[in-house]
């Protein structure tokens, strides 16, 4: 499939990708040196990338890969990168994928630690994905989580909830124990809840930032892991619109 110059910049003037407002490059090396310690909120407390054997240049040549740019041009600039094209085309690798397997009446669960940018968009692809025959994979009611909190769903989407306000969150939250002993086919999530079905050995579509480097270095020694670089720090409202535009534009919609 040929991705347009026009379709990748719908994706950039909402700066869900290119050169972006947030992040930094310093603050992506610290990043990197927080995960080789396996601090676990830089970790994701993910079995599949603590312990590997693998030092910080190495790391740091994956995550930048990943963004779609080389090294110099990661080293030249201060401001956070990820190439419009890389975004594009993972996404559309991504959603391909999600409703291929929809098609044949696969199971996808939805996931987010970022509820105030990315549940909106992950409930309009749960839509996509219901269209094409497939379905959602739901949870119980009042879900019992890590530190007195709950796992709630809202339009299909699993979220964090202290039963007043959903919250920000990049632990596992206990997920990862629900997707061991009740598998969908599918996971679309970022964060903690991307790392618990990699854990487990899911298929996922992973959405990422320039910081969160343990999904773009389990991408790369793990299979069945769709990495999509985008910040996922804009409103639900933006996020969804500019990805929806972006669909559309390449006459899925």
């Amino acid at each position: 499939m040929t991705i347009s110059e026009q379709s990748c910049q719908i994706l950039a003037a909402a700066q869900l990708t290119g050169r972006l407002s947030h992040n930094s490059r310093t603050i992506n090396e610290q990043a990197i040196r927080e995960l080789m310690a396996e601090n676990p909120y830089w970790s994701l407390a993910s079995t599949v990338v603590e312990g590997l054997n693998i030092d910080e240049d190495d790391v740091l040549a994956v995550v930048v890969k990943s963004f779609g740019i080389t090294m110099e041009e990661f080293m030249a600039d201060e401001a956070s990168t990820i190439s419009p094209e890389r975004t594009a085309a993972q996404l559309v690798h991504g959603l391909s994928e999600l409703l291929a397997a929809a098609k044949t009446g696969a199971t996808v669960a939805l996931a987010t630690g970022h509820p105030g940018s990315l549940a909106e968009v992950y409930r309009w692809i749960g839509e996509l994905v219901v269209a094409a025959g497939g379905s959602l994979w739901l949870i119980q009611p009042r879900t019992p989580a890590t530190h007195g909190h709950f796992l709630d769903q809202v339009g299909g989407v699993i979220m964090l909830s202290d039963e007043g306000s959903l919250m920000h969150t990049h632990e596992q939250e206990g997920l990862g124990t629900l997707l061991s002993t009740n598998k969908p086919d599918w996971l679309l999530a970022d964060h903690g809840f991307a790392a618990a079905g990699i854990d487990v050995g899911i298929p996922t579509v992973a959405i990422y930032d320039t910081d969160d480097p343990a999904i773009p270095l389990a991408a790369s020694v793990t299979k069945d892991i769709i990495a999509i670089p985008m910040n996922d720090n804009q409103t639900n409202s933006l996020t969804a619109a500019a990805v929806r535009a972006f669909w559309t534009s390449l006459n899925h919609g």
